[in-house]
């Protein structure tokens, strides 16, 4: 200002939703001169009372681990991975990039991991059956940062749970790219696994196979100082070796219905997943930015089961997914700042196995578990559109930082599970001591599978409608926030059609409304300077959250039985049983009907 000396503050880094402060003191000077103050800048936010961790580009660059926010999370100390079966993911741990593409779940404090949540500049990312997990990759080469919340959400946050938000990168006024490359095979991978070991029963240890990681990025101006453009790709593939896992030799021979192990290893894992993201930037005025973002993506996910042949593996393949954005920002005063962003997201797949299992009926010993012949059951999902639409305002006044907004999100999904043979069976076998016939499997059980069995849900609404204000006196800033959430879903009319053994079935489901639930949660928190250098700060908070929700949380047709395991005794002596089975011409009826036990 004129009259007054000039006080420059340099490299100031506003990261994530930190607040820096900058004090400065504007001395009249006499004389025109330039006071350059250097110092470190201060560590500490002592005014918010939610803790993050904010990762940058260049550190995901510098740690030698995967390049995924799964990846990064799990380097916070206090996060760990929850309990298989208890979270949406795989959860098996990462290994230098090779679960860069694996759904994991993490918890914090004790929360829920269902209550996790992965972005992409603010809007979620979530498959829709299953808050917590997405199949959709992030593009890591598009991310400029990794903002990680763990504790003490504001009322912007719905939930408890881990909260990985990726910021992207914008182009700008100058053309810049770069190149992320990185490979590994089983000559990377030490192995301790000796004769001795495996003479003492122990199987072949898990073992990597191939895994790469290549991407691509280049932005800049399409019009300087006006329209920009970031352009990314991304080639991944991830597969792993199974312990003990190897292909059956019987593989598709139908008239075989024991497994050899085979000098073929089985594939514990494979993943591959090309992807794209391309980022628009509009400064349509000098108040009014518009940005929207395209990102598609191609999967292929074989995973093998446990216990199981390498033959009973699951095959996704995701003929859609997708995650398309559209956003708006206006700083119409030095006050005020508008915010709205929509964001649409594409998941769907099917499980789409060998020709030869459509007439292969799957075995599993009841003795040990073990599967093979075939899976019993695949999947498939149809999830066009999973949508979220927010908007907000900030105020800023000095010692009141007012914020208020609302978040909404919607979509539907259509799940079924199939039987893969086209019988809608499959057999379970006792094994035993190897007898005069040569057999060690013996017929016990069968099982009937009611399928197809479709699901329709529909989120019509997760609304939450907050307002917040941080008010600062001298060293103690206080934090209070209201949120009201609106959560409900519905099912259409359904049709439970005909089946392998219910061929005539044409049950219609009259649709219905499930959950309707409202809630008004509280968040309030204070934070203190303690000793007024802007280096140690003293929090705490208070809150109250809701509970994460699948859209198909109460579908009626989930309470239907689709199975029905029932004894095989059969009624022939044993040694015709014997010659029969390697015949091949052997099966009990099954209310009233035989069918091959060759196909």
């Amino acid at each position: 200002m004129p009259g007054f000396s000039t006080v420059r503050r340099e490299n100031i880094e506003l990261t994530g939703s930190n607040t820096v402060t900058v004090n400065a003191d504007l001395a009249v000077g006499s004389v025109q001169e330039t006071l350059t103050v250097t110092g470190e800048s201060p560590i500490v936010d002592v005014q918010n009372t939610r803790r993050n961790v904010v990762i940058s580009e260049d550190v995901v660059a510098a740690l030698p681990t995967g390049r995924s926010s799964y990846n990064l999370a799990v380097l916070i100390p206090g996060v760990s991975q929850s309990p298989t079966g208890t979270g949406a993911g795989t959860n098996v741990q990462d290994v230098g990039g090779t679960q860069n593409m694996t759904v994991q779940t993490y918890s914090i404090h004790g929360n829920r991991a269902l209550d996790q949540r992965l972005q992409i500049n603010g809007l979620t990312l979530r498959h829709i059956l299953a808050s917590a997990a997405s199949n959709f990759v992030p593009d890591m080469g598009a991310a400029s940062e990794v903002v990680i919340d763990y504790s003490s959400g504001t009322s912007e946050a719905q939930s408890a749970g881990l909260l990985m938000n990726m910021i992207p990168k914008e182009g700008g006024n100058e053309f810049r790219g770069q190149l992320f490359a990185a490979g590994a095979n089983s000559s990377f991978q030490s192995n301790n696994y000796s004769e001795e070991l495996r003479k003492a029963g122990l199987a072949t240890p898990n073992d990597l196979k191939r895994f790469y990681d290549i991407n691509p990025t280049l932005g800049g101006p399409i019009f300087k100082d006006k329209l920009w453009f970031f352009g990314s790709l991304r080639w991944q593939e991830s597969s792993t070796y199974q312990a003990g896992v190897f292909g059956n030799k019987n593989s598709g021979d139908l008239t075989k219905w024991n497994y050899e192990p085979n000098a073929d290893r089985g594939l514990a894992l494979l993943q591959v997943n090309p992807s794209a993201a391309l980022r628009f930037t509009w400064q349509a005025t000098p108040k009014n930015k518009i940005s929207g973002s395209w990102d598609p993506q191609e999967r292929y996910w074989d995973n093998a089961i446990l216990n199981g042949s390498s033959e009973n593996y699951q095959n996704f393949r995701f003929s859609r997914e997708s995650f398309r954005t559209i956003g708006w920002t206006a700083p119409m005063t030095n006050r005020l700042l508008f915010d709205a962003r929509f964001g649409t997201h594409a998941e769907v797949y099917t499980e789409d196995p060998p020709d030869w299992q459509l007439t292969s009926i799957p075995v599993t010993d009841l003795n040990t578990g073990f599967t093979y012949r075939g899976r019993p059951t695949r999947s498939s999902q149809d999830s066009p559109a999973i949508n979220e639409a927010q908007a907000s305002a900030s105020y800023v006044s000095g010692a009141h930082v007012m914020k208020a907004g609302f978040q909404d999100g919607w979509g539907d999904v259509n799940f079924c599970t199939w039987t893969t043979n086209q019988y809608g069976v499959s057999y379970s076998f006792q094994g035993g001591p190897v007898d005069a016939y040569g057999r060690s499997q013996r017929p016990a059980q069968i099982t009937q599978n009611a399928m197809p069995n479709c699901q329709a849900s529909e989120l019509a609404a997760e609304l939450g409608v907050f307002a917040q204000d941080k008010w600062t006196f001298k060293r103690m800033t206080l934090n209070g926030g209201l949120r009201f959430d609106y959560y409900k879903n519905q099912f259409p009319d359904q049709v439970l059609g005909p089946t392998v053994f219910t061929p005539t079935r044409n049950v219609v489901v009259p649709g219905r409304s499930f959950a309707n639930l409202k809630d008004l949660t509280p968040r309030v928190g204070a934070a203190f300077d303690l000793f007024g250098t802007g280096k140690t700060s003293l929090k705490t908070s208070w809150g109250k959250y809701i509970a994460a929700q699948g859209a198909g949380t109460g579908n009626p047709l989930s309470l239907l039985s689709v199975t029905a395991s029932r004894s095989w005794t059969p009624s022939l002596p044993s040694r015709c049983m014997g010659i029969c089975m390697r015949a091949g011409s052997f099966l009990p009826p099954i209310f009233g009907r035989s069918l091959p036990i060759t196909e």
